[in-house]
């Protein structure tokens, strides 16, 4: 009986390889590419620290050192994993805060020299994210030249995410077709706590207005709110929802873990859920060789421009690298002396 199945099988492939080939092949017409956004697409420049300095020392300069010491204090309260990546952030009662502009209310909410340079902050570092060239590249191609529809998946919070959407313009918005954001994405008794120490009297009002913000901004028929966060099942079977059942996606994200929880969704779908993990653009134009997005053949000027990048582009990728050791260099000592 299993010698009949296998040559029924043999007879199906080699004699229909048509009715094969559909039913396997990734196409623009039947795939969607689902893309994290932070260090896939765009990063932190290397201007971001004197940024925050800048900005920083023109809404109090006598309060500059007292400011530099809070964001140090701040950036101490995270942990890193064995690669380097940030561990989550907890509240005192053990709760995950999920979200950029989250973390920095509550920040804000537990040190009182960060509590009025909240806005401040998070401006500073949204406004500072640019473009990773290569994968920019890379999905404009997809999307412009080959019919993809691409959509975004993060972590980031509404908020904070329209930060970045106004700051990179239209190069940025016109990427993606749906964008999905774990808002609120935070436990009630967090949030509580964020709305208690908001109505204090003595609670300043640039961070009263941005925890109202925070709480009351509503999703757009583009930007969708989450059912929890990556990689939550809840959060990846939203995405699967948005569109037909028998779409193939294809995922991308910097962290392990988010690409591992997305390919569970394999297990209950006949259609592909593929979870890639991004190194860098020119890893990622392999990956997309290996499943078909992208062919070594047809593709050829694309894959050319990722893996020989122009002389600008590596000045550029040069200059960004040595400006943010100097920064950060730069900020420790002044940090020291303060």
């Amino acid at each position: 009986m299993k010698n009949t199945k296998n040559i029924i099988l043999f007879i199906c492939i080699f004699f229909n390889p048509i009715i094969f080939t559909i039913d396997t092949a990734i196409t623009p017409e039947n795939t969607i590419i689902c893309s994290d956004i932070d260090e896939v697409l765009i990063e932190k420049s290397p201007w971001t620290i004197l940024n925050l300095l800048y900005r920083g020392l023109m809404y109090d300069p006598f309060n500059i050192g007292t400011y530099i010491k809070a964001i140090y204090h701040a950036e101490k309260k995270y942990t890193k994993n064995a690669e380097g990546q940030r561990n989550p952030l907890y509240d005192q009662y053990g709760n995950v805060i999920n979200g950029f502009t989250f973390h920095l209310l509550f920040h804000g909410m537990n040190d009182e020299n960060l509590t009025s340079y909240v806005q401040l902050v998070l401006e500073s570092i949204e406004n500072s994210r640019h473009f990773i060239m290569g994968t920019k590249k890379i999905y404009e191609y997809l999307k412009n030249k080959k019919g993809y529809t691409i959509v975004f998946a993060t972590n980031n919070d509404h908020v904070a995410y329209q930060i970045n959407s106004d700051t990179l313009g239209d190069e940025f918005n016109s990427l993606a077709t749906y964008v999905f954001v774990a808002q609120p994405g935070n436990s009630n008794t967090f949030l509580a706590q964020l709305q208690d120490f908001g109505n204090r009297p003595t609670t300043p009002e640039i961070y009263t207005k941005l925890l109202h913000k925070a709480l009351t901004i509503q999703p757009t028929q583009k930007v969708i709110h989450m059912p929890g966060k990556k990689p939550e099942y809840e959060y990846y079977h939203a995405i699967e929802q948005q569109f037909a059942p028998d779409k193939n996606i294809i995922f991308i994200d910097d962290q392990q873990e988010n690409v591992d929880g997305f390919n569970i969704l394999q297990k209950n779908n006949t259609a592909i859920r593929h979870g890639i993990r991004f190194k860098n653009p020119q890893q990622l134009v392999e990956e997309f060789i290996k499943i078909g997005v992208l062919s070594e053949i047809h593709d050829q000027e694309l894959i050319k421009e990722i893996y020989q990048p122009s002389i600008m582009d590596q000045i550029l990728i040069n200059a960004r690298n040595m400006i943010t050791f100097i920064t950060s260099k730069l900020f420790k000592n002044i940090e020291k002396q303060t």
